[in-house]
């Protein structure tokens, strides 16, 4: 935005004095407040005008100030041709215009002598007069009627109303820069937010919630939310960075001993062979970097969603897992689960892994219709269960499990909070609690398909168990 102004300001200066219209142009593209000031005065007096022709085009020529002008003109000669016999009643007439109507009168015969006049009657210095002859009835000519409208509102109407107009334009546009300078101040604020958020200060905010309710109180808090979530998630990518780093040279490290001994055809101790201690290795690092991929699945929303036997997933979970045979278990009745099969297979895996690490020897897997329509997967175990405030603190980034006199965990702590964002991904939850029979419980929520097995296995002419894996 400044290198723009900037911008702006050098053109205006180098052609200022060549070309007037190009001048113009250049000031006003300089800022947006010069443009609405600019449009503001315009749209004042094309209203104006707009409102001047509109009240002259209904009032009609019958109510315009030459009309106006004729009636009076032929009133008042009408009035003295009534009382043009009696002197008495002339004299009065023209008094009763001055004081009624503010219109002096002077009346003459047609000789050219005065026989009526106004008090205060100033004769040529009066200013602009009338001038109209008296007759009978007849046609009989009497004498000639001028009126003076100096004092006379009709006659100043008009200059009267453009200079009304002309300073309530100029109060209205001053005004108009106030609101103008109003509406862009929050603006020019917001725009120097987002340069220091681009420029690196990620803990500026905007401080115009409160102050402005409407649409720019709501841009504020976007940008405001935007800049935390970025803030957030630069913490945690330096922080899953470090850890990563941290997680893979420890393998790498082992692998390459281990390789040494295996060269020499020693053990890794107490027994075990090398290569199977650098298989063991290997398929951490092969863990880390699924969850690592997961996580960066949820990041672009790349989820590829379909019906799902909750049967089927959990029975493949268990495969790979290695549990043994009746540790699943699938209530009646529940529904077939619309997810991303491989973010689905990844956060039962990441919950049967925590089991095995910080639970009991006992690890099973449960799918039920969960109380909200929606199906419920959880992983139990019989361990003893989580420390006190640590069911919601498993499920931050980074956080480990360690309890006193347990060996340092392994991983980079993304497990459960992996599983919670894969969860809300689907527009689902995850929580975790302990078991009152003893032990600890992680649940998984996930939607509901559209579709039933019973309509897959007529579609496929396949249970719905090997529809549901090989879907996978």
């Amino acid at each position: 935005m400044r290198e723009h102004l900037r911008k702006h300001h050098e053109r205006f200066h180098r052609a200022r004095g060549q070309d007037p219209i190009a001048d113009i142009r250049c000031y006003m593209g300089a800022r947006l407040h010069r443009k609405l000031f600019a449009w503001f005065g315009i749209a004042i007096m094309m209203t104006m005008l707009t409102v001047s022709l509109s009240m002259r085009m209904l009032s009609g020529p019958e109510h315009s100030l030459g009309a106006q002008r004729d009636r009076i003109q032929r009133f008042a000669a009408h009035g003295f041709a009534r009382v043009w016999d009696d002197p008495a009643q002339r004299s009065a007439l023209a008094r009763s215009y001055r004081e009624d109507l503010n219109v002096a009168v002077s009346v003459t015969d047609v000789n050219g002598m005065l026989v009526a006049q106004s008090p205060n009657w100033q004769g040529e210095s009066c200013g602009p007069t009338w001038t109209t002859r008296i007759t009978r009835p007849d046609g009989t000519p009497l004498g000639t009627l001028r009126m003076c409208v100096s004092g006379f509102a009709w006659h100043a109407a008009p200059w009267r109303t453009l200079v009304t107009l002309f300073a309530a334009g100029l109060v209205l546009w001053a005004i108009s820069n106030k609101v103008a300078r109003r509406l862009v101040k929050p603006l020019e604020e917001l725009t120097n937010v987002a340069q220091s958020l681009g420029n690196g200060d990620l803990s500026c905010r905007a401080s115009l919630c409160h102050t402005h309710p409407g649409e720019v109180g709501e841009l504020t808090r976007a940008i405001n939310e935007m800049a935390v979530r970025i803030d957030r998630q630069l913490k945690e990518q330096r922080q899953l960075l470090a850890a990563v780093s941290h997680e893979l040279r420890t393998p790498l490290a082992r692998i390459r001993i281990l390789t040494e001994l295996a060269r020499d055809g020693a053990s890794a101790g107490e027994g075990r062979d090398p290569l199977d201690e650098i298989e063991a290795e290997v398929v951490e690092m092969d863990s880390l970097v699924g969850e690592l991929l997961a996580s960066a699945r949820l990041e672009f929303s790349a989820l590829s969603r379909r019906p799902l036997s909750a049967r089927a997933v959990i029975e493949r979970a268990a495969d790979r897992a290695s549990l043994p045979s009746g540790r699943t278990k699938v209530e009646p009745g529940t529904p077939m689960v619309d997810a991303d099969p491989t973010l689905l297979a990844r956060a039962i895996g990441a919950l049967l892994d925590n089991a095995r690490k910080y639970g009991g020897p006992t690890v099973s897997i449960v799918a039920r219709p969960s109380d909200d329509g929606r199906v419920e997967i959880s992983v139990e175990d019989d361990g003893d269960g989580f420390a006190p405030g640590e069911e919601e603190r498993v499920f931050e980034p980074f956080f480990r499990g360690n309890r006193d006199g347990e060996q340092e965990a392994r991983g980079v702590g993304l497990g459960l909070a992996l599983v919670r964002r894969i969860a809300e991904a689907h527009g689902g939850k995850a929580w975790a609690e302990n078991r009152a029979a003893g032990g600890a419980r992680v649940v998984m929520v996930f939607p509901v398909a559209k579709i039933t097995e019973a309509t897959v296995e007529r579609a496929t002419g396949a249970a719905p168990s090997a529809a549901a894996t090989a879907a996978e």
